[in-house]
């Protein structure tokens, strides 16, 4: 008799927790992430390319862009980075080294 109100307390306690964890649960807003890229080509026209992803953390954001398959005179003119529409280029660190970009979010925030 003592072990069906052992399993029973046990029982009610956990689905207790499973109420409460789902009733205080946080859901993360997701925060856009946009890169534009501005490349000028031999002609001298500038080609923008705008990249964007969604992320739930940013501590985890990171980009990669390959462009050595551009035309050989493709030269990267700047990079910008915006999160959920405003300029956040500082909190990043660009990397730039044969024909490659990685970016990756600088400061851990959420």
């Amino acid at each position: 008799m003592n072990e069906w109100i052992l399993i029973w307390a046990i029982v009610t306690v956990v689905i207790f927790l499973i109420a409460l964890y789902e009733l205080f649960k946080v859901t993360r807003p997701t925060t856009t992430i946009q890169v534009r890229f501005a490349f000028k080509l031999g002609g001298g026209a500038v080609v923008p390319i705008v990249a964007t992803q969604k992320v739930k953390r940013l501590k985890t954001a990171r980009f990669d862009f390959d462009y050595s398959n551009f035309d050989g005179n493709a030269d990267l003119e700047s990079v910008k980075v915006c999160e959920n529409g405003e300029d956040c280029t500082d909190s990043y660190t660009i990397i730039i080294a044969d024909q490659k970009v990685a970016i990756t979010r600088r400061k851990t925030v959420n």
